[in-house]
């Protein structure tokens, strides 16, 4: 699901009910994620961090990349996209252990669908990823 869907789906909701509130609904994603990046982009906090040249840069990109993953997630792009995101897991877990605080939202993503050949797939690629280790 991306920003197109979600657009999409709040002006379907506005045209059923009736409301003529979309540009103001599209404004407010738009300015809440604009205030959400730049937060974090002028955070003093997060920037001492990654600066530091151990782990925290690359793990702030593996955080990036697995949530980004975890939400383009969906039933067509599932079977190639799940086992490659839980391979860079356990690449991610082989840097740093807090990564281990994004596992839980991934493994929601495949609560919908117990096919077990996926989950074999996933679980073998998590740990070609975590063999680096």
């Amino acid at each position: 699901m991306n920003l197109n869907d979600e657009t999409l789906n709040i002006e379907t909701l506005s045209t059923v009910t009736g409301h003529q509130e979309t540009r103001q609904v599209k404004g407010l994603i738009w300015l809440c994620a604009a205030s959400a990046s730049l937060t974090l982009a002028f955070s003093g906090i997060f920037w001492s961090q990654v600066v530091i040249a151990e782990v925290y840069a690359l793990n702030a990109l593996f955080v990036a990349g697995l949530l980004y993953g975890a939400w383009q997630v969906g039933p067509s792009n599932q079977s190639w996209l799940v086992p490659a995101l839980f391979s860079l897991v356990g690449l991610s877990l082989a840097n740093h252990f807090s990564i281990l605080l994004v596992v839980p939202r991934l493994i929601w993503t495949l609560r919908a669908e117990r096919r077990w050949p996926l989950v074999v797939t996933t679980f073998l690629a998590f740990w070609v990823g975590l063999s680096i280790y």
